[in-house]
């Protein structure tokens, strides 16, 4: 009994096992053929999608810009971790100036690949153009840790500090820093240049552009910046030198122009400097400072005409600077004092005082003036007032004050002997 019992287990344990395998068999079988035809489906949307890609190259070449991005989408959507159709699409967004999808497309492409520099770079890139300064910034900075020989990721990295508007003393480091990699990268020169001329440091600026001159004496940005600088720091001489170079260069901007008129005028040679400036005019003629400076020239040359009119010209340009408005109105006075209209004169003085009332020696040119034609109420009540401001504002000068004190002793001296006190 027990027997059967145990060979009707075993019989019954053989049929399991084969109607098991059978079915296993007929899995396989399905297995196979289902993997067959995915295999097959995925080879065939593969095909399509490079098909897609190749079209996509097409119109691109031909600047067909819509279709370009409508079959590299199209690949895209068969193909969604192809990084070659990716990037296709970033570069096509980037022409068509789709700076958003630029951005999203890369951060796809570093989400499936997060080695990939070259994708952080150009994301970055993007970062920068779209003016997001602070995320761009972050990317560079990750770029440059991991490879501090990238001295364009640096520069880029100095850019962006520029743009958040971080102190230039934080900028230039970065700049210095990138010449030690690349010592021949003229951007970062023009940079360091700038910043150093837009902080007044007009000394370290000479310092830094005689070091790039000596390796490039023919670049004429590097001598209109110096040029510029010598002009500030009151080296006429060599402002001149730098900015006739870049003449002889046939660099005739009208910055060249201008700062070579005012180099030349600066130093009193005001022939020179009328005919620089005039030159630079015929470039640009909204430009308050050429026209002032053309007036000084010519009022300092006694043409107090052409002086008037230029005068009047560069205060019909200027915007609402009051000490720069009371430099003109001076000027205006001197040429109308010079060409005889004493009545323009008095106006202009008075007007120069009433834009700038720190400006003592303004009081001294009003009272010295009005004495000189005999108006001596005038005349004592703005030397008076020159004499009190310049020790107010401790800018006393021993000779006009001197000069000062006695004529307004010798009016009230006058007064008491005519039996006015």
């Amino acid at each position: 009994m027990k027997r059967n019992q145990t060979c009707c287990l075993f019989l019954l344990i053989i049929s399991v096992y084969s109607n098991y395998k059978l079915y296993s068999q007929e899995q396989t079988v399905k297995n196979t053929a289902y993997s067959t035809v995915t295999d097959s489906v995925i080879q065939q949307n593969n095909e399509l999608a490079f098909q897609f890609f190749q079209e996509s190259e097409e119109f691109k070449k031909n600047f067909n810009i819509t279709q370009a991005t409508k079959s590299i989408k199209k690949a895209i959507q068969l193909d969604s971790l192809n990084l070659t159709y990716l990037y296709q699409f970033a570069d096509i967004c980037k022409l068509s100036d789709n700076t958003k999808g630029e951005i999203q497309t890369y951060q796809k492409i570093i989400e499936i690949d997060s080695t990939l520099i070259n994708a952080k770079f150009r994301l970055s890139n993007a970062y920068f153009k779209s003016k997001d300064y602070i995320k761009a910034f972050l990317g560079y900075q990750e770029i440059f840790s991991k490879d501090s020989t990238n001295w364009l990721a640096l520069r880029k990295l100095a850019l962006c500090a520029e743009n958040i508007e971080v102190p230039n003393s934080f900028v230039l480091p970065y700049y210095w820093q990138v010449l030690a990699l690349n010592p021949d990268d003229k951007l970062s020169k023009y940079r360091i240049s700038a910043l150093l001329l837009e902080d007044n440091e007009y000394e370290k600026a000479v310092d830094e552009l005689n070091l790039f001159i000596a390796t490039d004496s023919n670049d004429t940005q590097f001598r209109k910046n110096i040029g510029f600088a010598y002009l500030n720091i009151h080296n006429y001489d060599s402002a001149i030198v730098h900015f006739t170079k870049c003449v002889e260069e046939n660099d005739t901007s009208f910055f060249v122009e201008k700062y070579l008129g005012l180099s030349y005028q600066s130093k009193g040679e005001n022939q020179q400097a009328i005919h620089w400036l005039e030159s630079a005019l015929n470039q640009k003629t909204d430009d308050y400072q050429t026209y002032y400076f053309l007036g000084k020239a010519n009022s300092d040359l006694l043409r107090f005409e052409q002086s008037t009119k230029y005068l009047n010209m560069a205060m019909n340009l200027l915007r609402p600077n009051e000490k720069v408005i009371s430099k003109v109105y001076y000027e205006l006075g001197r040429s109308y004092e010079g060409s005889d209209n004493y009545e323009m004169a008095t106006e202009s003085y008075n007007k120069a005082v009433q834009y700038d009332r720190e400006n003592v020696m303004l009081y001294y040119t009003l009272g010295t003036y009005y004495y000189l034609m005999s108006d001596i109420e005038l005349a004592e009540k703005y030397l008076s007032m020159y004499i009190d401001s310049s020790k107010a504002y401790n800018k006393v000068n021993s000779y006009y004050l001197h000069e000062s004190e006695n004529i307004v002793r010798r009016i009230q001296e006058n007064k008491f002997w005519e039996g006015e006190n």
